[in-house]
């Protein structure tokens, strides 16, 4: 069914008022809903309040205080005005882990998850921020796991998500003016250049591994032989 179908899924199907989404390898801390559900009550032209996580490895071990901050390097400044927070948002993309509380109202508004993409949270928040729905709260409200696998990287992976979010900001284009509609295009250009870039680095690998594939293939036409 794949992920992203499934979050459509579960979504639809929910009754409440609010709607957070958890992975089942993070966690959440700190005792926060509560407070997050009031902040939103007293914000009824906010749709989505976003916050902040630290980062564990596979034993807990914090790895990074702030997901936001520490891992990903965002500048703390642009999270705290609402016209900074819509640049951060486009051009440096951090959001992860349940760090994020949203009214289920929002889905009708700007739409579901694109089941198209890998990166459907970073499409997700353009369509959110683009109606400046979005809300910062400063506070470590879970725990995102960084994996060994993660940490590693997958290069097929990699090549996805930089297609993918290439896509994205051309896509969402319409939906953006003046300078930030110039921040996204920006983004597009970032990561044309990054897929250009992938094929370049990696030319040398990849031929290796088809020329793997056509021998294995012409071995096993010759068995059949």
């Amino acid at each position: 069914k794949g992920l992203t179908k499934t979050l459509n899924e579960l979504v639809s199907l929910s009754k409440g008022k609010y709607i957070l989404i958890c992975a089942s390898d993070d966690y959440l801390i700190n005792n926060t809903i509560e407070n997050r559900v009031n902040i939103l009550e007293e914000n009824p032209n906010k749709y989505l309040l976003l916050s902040d996580a630290v980062v564990v490895d596979d034993n807990n071990n914090i790895l990074y205080k702030s997901s936001l901050f520490d891992f990903y390097k965002s500048k703390k400044d642009n999270y705290l005005s609402e016209n900074s927070l819509k640049k951060e948002i486009i051009s440096h993309w951090s959001v992860a882990g349940a760090t994020h509380l949203i009214r289920k109202e929002l889905y009708d508004l700007v739409g579901f998850y694109d089941e198209t993409l890998i990166v459907e949270d970073y499409d997700f928040f353009l369509r959110v921020v683009a109606r400046d729905f979005i809300l910062f709260h400063d506070e470590k409200v879970s725990a995102y796991r960084r994996h060994e696998t993660n940490l590693s990287g997958d290069i097929s992976k990699e090549l996805k998500i930089f297609r993918d979010i290439n896509k994205t900001a051309f896509k969402n284009l319409e939906i953006f003016d003046g300078i930030y509609k110039e921040y996204l295009l920006q983004v597009a250009k970032t990561y044309d250049k990054k897929i250009k870039n992938y094929f370049l680095k990696n030319f040398i690998r990849i031929t290796r591994k088809k020329t793997k594939k056509y021998r294995q293939k012409v071995k096993a036409v010759s068995y059949t032989l």
